[in-house]
């Protein structure tokens, strides 16, 4: 037997408590950071100016690290592509290969028209960012039926992975 659909009064009540356990969070998270002011106003004028520089130092490495490795990441998928998608080994080194991001999408526009039970119903329930995680789930238990029919999937961005990676890849 499917399980039972949220009614909206569950999902406004969910939607509050979520946004409650929010607000604790930000409120802990800004005492926090007015420790970490206190801190900070305790430096003197000349460890502030150190300070100061010094964040400025790493901030442009950043930028500069960030920068040499993106073109890294464009030499080694061309690379990968013109040698067949063959992934980089080497020794005291995880496997670097290639992989293409998968997206998945709704058809919203022809679900409304084809089936406006189904967009309400996703609509009434809070769902119209659609998470697809969530979508399936509820498939899964029976709360909704013919959603598969405005699914697409599609191939995007070219990334690199290193097979030591924590990554849901594929």
């Amino acid at each position: 037997m499917p399980e039972r659909v949220d009614t909206p009064q569950e999902v406004v009540d969910f939607r509050r408590e979520r946004d409650r356990r929010r607000r604790e969070r930000f409120l802990r998270e800004s005492a926090e950071l007015a420790d970490a002011l206190e801190i900070g106003s305790a430096l003197s004028h000349r460890q502030a100016v150190e300070r100061a520089i010094e964040y400025r130092t790493l901030m442009q490495a950043i930028a500069v690290t960030r920068r040499r490795a993106n073109g890294l990441r464009d030499q080694l998928i061309a690379y990968i592509e013109t040698h067949g998608g063959e992934a980089i080994e080497a020794e005291g080194m995880p496997r670097l290969r290639l992989v293409e991001a998968r997206s998945a999408w709704f058809d919203l526009v022809t679900m409304k028209k084809e089936r406006p039970d189904l967009f309400a119903q996703l609509l009434d329930l809070g769902w119209m960012s659609v998470l697809i995680g969530k979508v399936r789930e509820a498939v899964k238990r029976g709360q909704i039926e013919g959603i598969s029919k405005y699914e697409h999937h599609g191939r995007g961005a070219k990334r690199l992975v290193f097979d030591d990676d924590r990554e849901d890849d594929e």
